[in-house]
Order: structure tokens, then sequence, then C-alpha cells
């Protein structure tokens, strides 16, 4: 699960970054992107709240 979300990260920062779209949401994009990458204690949390956001979609 983990890879899929860093491609889907990385996927998104591309195509954020490639139509020169450079708000809040490119800004949020890269951070998740770093803190799935990087091995620091924030990588957890950031994970449990993208499986948040994932189980919940559905609930919408």
């Amino acid at each position: 699960m983990v890879i899929a979300l860093l491609a889907v990260a990385a996927l998104a920062l591309y195509g954020l970054l490639r139509n020169g779209h450079l708000g809040y949401g490119s800004a949020i994009v890269a951070a998740l992107f770093g803190f799935l990458l990087a091995c620091t204690p924030i990588r957890e949390p950031a994970l449990d709240a993208l499986r948040a956001l994932i189980n919940a979609i559905p609930n919408l």
C-alpha cells in the first residue's frame, strides 16, 4: 500500500509541477511525498492520515 501511495503522490506532484499549478495543493502533495520517502517519526502519522482519507472516500 505504501508503494501505491508513493506512486500516486509522485504522479500528482509531477502533474502539478508540469502544469504550473503552484498553489496550496501542490505544496501539500510535495510535503506528503517527502514524508512518505523520509524515515522520520512523522512518517507513521502521515500514513495514518492518508489511510483515514482513503477509508473515508467511499463514505462520501
